[in-house]
């Protein structure tokens, strides 16, 4: 059986008894709500370790959510240097315009450009040293927008390892990542009763969205055996507002409400055995 057909706790089994080879991962996650945009991700990072080898990497608190102008956030999962690459080539974009939209074609390609400039020369040297295309280390980014001024102002877009992006604000959802798997499990009955069935409604709140995120995050901490880690970062981009973290008394209720959840989920299924 593949790991794509585990339950959590089977995928966290599967890990420990088979001595896989334990990397740490990186999750980001978009979800585009009635009245905004969020975008959520893990704070841990950290370089490489192997079991078998017992030879382990030194994990650290790290924010991967960056800002681009006042209307888009983003966030990165690769290799750590082609990420502080492209934030760097992010920043000097950002000082050519004072009011950038991630719904300009002109900026997405200029993104594109700059993803590209960044990703090829570190997957060329790569090959060079006989890694194979199914084990390349490049960079996802993940783009979240709420320009009012424009009919759809929503924008939820994907720039892929290898230069491809897609626009995914119809889907409602986007998750980059390695970690991705544990995200998709959480996310799974809100993709097909909010999303996929009813595409044009969006019907969370940004404030019901962001426990939606925040269960997404704290399910793969609690399943990837430390591979995914605290602390969890939030920030919304409502209607006519700029970015905003969720931080404080806000963050404290979300682990509150996820608790709740949790335990409610216990109860309905003791009720039903």
């Amino acid at each position: 059986m593949i790991i794509g057909d585990l339950p959590l706790k089977s995928i966290s089994t599967y890990l420990r008894c088979n001595h896989y080879k334990r990397h740490f991962m990186t999750l980001v996650v978009a979800l585009a709500c009635k009245d905004g945009v969020i975008l959520a991700a893990d704070g841990q990072s950290a370089g490489v370790a192997y079991e078998l080898e017992r030879t382990f990497g030194m994990a650290y608190p790290a924010s991967k959510i960056n800002h681009l102008g006042d209307k888009i956030l983003w966030g990165g999962s690769g290799s750590a240097g082609i990420i502080q690459t492209l934030e760097e080539g992010f920043e000097e974009l950002q000082k050519e315009a004072d009011n950038i939209s991630l719904h300009d074609p002109n900026l997405q390609l200029r993104l594109k450009e700059i993803h590209s400039a960044c990703v090829r020369p570190e997957i060329d040297s790569q090959k060079k040293y006989g890694i194979s295309s199914t084990e390349l280390i490049g960079a996802q980014l993940l783009f979240v927008a709420n320009d009012v001024e424009y009919h759809n102002p929503i924008k939820i877009w994907c720039i892929g390892s290898l230069g491809h992006s897609i626009f995914l604000e119809e889907d409602g959802i986007g998750i980059i990542g390695d970690a991705t798997l544990f995200a998709n499990m959480s996310l799974l009955n809100f993709r097909r009763n909010l999303i996929w069935y009813k595409p044009k409604s969006k019907s969370l709140s940004t404030e019901q969205g962001c426990l939606v995120a925040y269960r997404a995050v704290k399910d793969a901490i609690e399943a990837s055996l430390d591979r995914v880690g605290p602390p969890i970062d939030i920030w919304t981009i409502k209607n006519n507002q700029k970015p905003t973290q969720v931080s404080g008394q806000a963050m404290k209720k979300l682990e509150e409400a996820y608790v709740m959840w949790k335990e409610a989920e216990i109860i309905k299924l003791q009720e039903l055995l």
